[in-house]
């Protein structure tokens, strides 16, 4: 994923709602409130029934063919959606910045526990997302990529 700010970090995202996946069912996001209107329509792998850990489970599922968006994945109990970076190896962004952002990073504590902003730009993914994420026997790392546009 090319990140066209100055700093970008890597690995995850959440709120509550329900999300239309296909013209049969609905699926119950955490952090739907992070989709803009309509954005579900951008999801790569609505329709699908199991969804991955985490952006590097559906990397290793589609044998490096995948490619960067936004994805649901499962980390816990219930399904959230976050934007994957695919080019470096199934990340899930955590948070992106960008340096002209008009999203406000001064918050409460509860907006950074669930999450704010637009996954499509600027977010922050939430701390209790990131701690479904990393709260397993699975060991992560945390990436940092900074973009210098000079």
């Amino acid at each position: 994923m090319l990140l066209t700010s100055s700093a970008g970090f890597i690995l995850f995202l959440l709120s509550h709602c329900t999300v239309p996946v296909s013209t049969k069912e609905a699926v119950v996001l955490a952090n739907a409130h992070l989709l803009p209107q309509r954005g579900y329509e951008r999801l790569v792998n609505a329709n699908e029934k199991d969804y991955p850990r985490d952006c590097f489970e559906i990397f290793q599922r589609s044998e490096g063919n995948s490619r960067d968006g936004l994805y649901i994945i499962q980390p816990k109990e219930d399904p959230i959606v976050v934007s994957c970076n695919m080019q470096d190896g199934g990340w899930t962004v955590i948070q992106h910045i960008t340096a002209n952002s008009t999203v406000d990073f001064d918050r409460t504590w509860q907006d950074y526990k669930y999450g704010f902003g637009s996954i499509h730009d600027n977010h922050w993914l939430g701390n209790e997302y990131m701690h479904q994420l990393t709260s397993s026997s699975v060991q992560y790392i945390l990436g940092v990529k900074l973009v210098n546009l000079n």
